[in-house]
């Protein structure tokens, strides 16, 4: 029979007890971190594509604006209503006051039942000849056949979308009407 005595025992199976569940706890509270951070980077990401979308279909909008104009006398260095003539436009694209009322316009896009805002203006950027360039280039959507009875205007749009979190993302694409 073993007779063990009380005021020998120091506590050991304690110790080692309270060190394992500390390193139990530091796993678990990493794993909850990790898994936290992966989240916010999901989110981020859906949001970023999210505004993608929304710029995509604004300059669709403005293209559609674009290819309704029946001349350019609605263009101005101040950029009325967001049309702009060539060299006018805003500079920078990420300013707040870039996409305030008057400076550009705005458009209302609805995706999966939720309403966004679109930004964008749009600059006269030149012009080109047909003749000067018959047989030396393809213009989208005229079956490379260049009419001679007038100029491609083509014009710079810039487009600003906007996601749930206020993430942006700015588009800048060319489009060519004859006129």
């Amino acid at each position: 029979m073993n007779n063990f005595s009380l005021g020998r025992q120091r506590g050991a199976v304690l110790v080692i007890c309270m060190i394992i569940l500390l390193m139990l706890t530091l796993i678990g509270v990493s794993g909850a971190r990790s898994v936290i951070l992966q989240e916010k980077m999901t989110s981020a990401s859906r949001d970023a594509q999210l505004a993608l979308q929304v710029a995509e279909s604004t300059v669709r909008a403005a293209e559609k604006d674009v290819n309704g104009l029946v001349d350019t006398s609605a263009f101005s260095a101040s950029g009325t209503d967001g049309l702009y003539t060539e060299g006018d436009a805003p500079a920078d694209l990420f300013a707040a006051a870039t996409w305030n009322a008057g400076v550009s316009r705005d458009v209302t896009i609805t995706m999966d039942g939720k309403t966004f805002t679109g930004h964008y203006f749009i600059e006269m950027a030149g012009e080109i000849d047909p003749e000067a360039v018959a047989g030396k280039t393809e213009v989208a959507g005229t079956n490379n056949v260049v009419a001679s009875s007038g100029n491609i205007k083509v014009f710079r749009i810039v487009a600003m979308g906007e996601g749930l979190a206020k993430t942006e993302r700015v588009i800048v694409t060319h489009h060519g009407k004859l006129l």
